[in-house]
């Protein structure tokens, strides 16, 4: 869905902002704070990988 692909983009961006900051990282930290890194080893929730329930 859109709507998820949305929220997903949004947290990443998110979540990888506020670890830029808090690691004092210059650049966009897109390298060291990759997505996989963010929604693999650091355990964030990606909506589009959720089952919710039975499709109606």
């Amino acid at each position: 869905m859109p709507a998820y692909r949305a929220v997903d983009n949004y947290v990443y961006q998110s979540v990888r902002n506020f670890l830029r900051r808090r690691h004092k990282v210059q650049s966009r930290g897109t390298i060291r704070f990759s997505d996989e890194v963010v929604f693999g080893e650091l355990g964030v929730l990606r909506l589009r990988r959720v089952h919710l329930g039975p499709r109606s």
